[in-house]
């Protein structure tokens, strides 16, 4: 028994030493959540600096109603340059582990074929709004696809609309 303990002891205190020796001198200090950056005090403008035309503009606040509540206005997540495209589904390519991202083929009226890389946070839904993955697309589905194109000529799937 007393083998037992003397070679555990002596384990534990070698353990201790060899991480001792081997740790960085910057692991000794307490660690932090805050960046440097944020913990730095921010410089004072010289007054040539600080003209009004530099400043920003205050942001405006939006005005109540008449009946003194606030109003909601539609906003559009629409690029300047998104495109749309009707057509039906030809064939659907699931992300894995050998494909990260999904591709969807459409085919429009004309019988021309695209084939859409789907975004990551791309929203797929039906007509009543009921939020659809990419594996419930079926062939011959008629959708509606907002796009944009990015780089090489790649078309990149914003959200689809299952129409039906």
């Amino acid at each position: 028994m007393k083998k037992i303990f003397a070679t555990a002891a002596i384990l534990t205190i070698s353990m201790l030493a060899a991480t001792a020796g081997f740790a960085d001198e910057g692991e000794t200090e307490e660690p932090s959540n805050v960046a440097p950056a944020i913990i730095q005090a921010p410089s004072t403008p010289s007054p040539a600096e600080a003209s009004p035309a530099v400043r920003p503009a205050p942001l405006p606040q939006p005005l109540p109603d008449a009946t003194g509540t606030r109003s909601i206005r539609e906003a559009s997540l629409r690029t300047a340059d998104s495109q749309v495209m009707e057509g039906s589904v030809v064939c659907v390519i699931p992300s894995g582990i050998m494909q990260p991202k999904s591709k969807v083929t459409v085919s429009d009226a004309a019988g021309n074929q695209v084939e859409f890389t789907v975004k990551v946070l791309a929203v797929i839904y039906d007509s009543s709004g009921t939020i659809l993955s990419v594996d419930q697309l079926c062939q011959g589905d008629k959708v509606q696809v907002n796009y944009r194109t990015a780089l090489c000529n790649i078309k990149e799937a914003t959200s689809i609309k299952v129409i039906k």
